[in-house]
């Protein structure tokens, strides 16, 4: 059919250079390190936080045999160079890297196991434990 669906949205528009008065400076992480000495010493390294409103990142699987775009949520991170926040990014001077939101486990409020006391009581008992899982 020809058709494409995709939405953009803006999640973060960051002037990572030159340095803003109130930037506070991270402390580098170990490959931020290994790519500055492989870079030279013009790269610049950066920080990014997603909010955690963000959906993690997922593929749809088709059943059928599928040769177009991949369906589902993913995300670019794009670097541009420009002279105003509002101005038409040249693809020459655009990188973009994907990454993937993962989602892990939320805090665990499971309760402990509760044994039988008594023999009339297994059923109940146990019933109860499995609905409050």
């Amino acid at each position: 059919m020809g058709l494409k669906f995709c939405n953009e949205a803006i999640m973060s528009l960051v002037q990572i250079w030159p340095v803003h008065c109130n930037f506070e400076k991270e402390p580098n992480t170990p490959l931020q390190d290994a790519l500055i000495k492989r870079l030279g010493a013009n790269a610049f390294p950066f920080h990014l936080e997603l909010t955690p409103l963000a959906p993690p990142s997922v593929q749809l699987v088709p059943a059928k045999q599928y040769h177009g775009a991949p369906i589902g949520t993913s995300y670019d991170v794009r670097a541009y160079i420009a002279e105003r926040a509002d101005e038409k990014v040249s693809r020459r001077n655009t990188v973009r890297m994907g990454i993937r939101v993962l989602q892990g486990p939320g805090k665990s409020t499971a309760m402990p196991p509760v044994l039988p006391q008594s023999p009339h009581r297994t059923l109940s008992t146990l019933a109860h434990h499995n609905v409050l899982r």
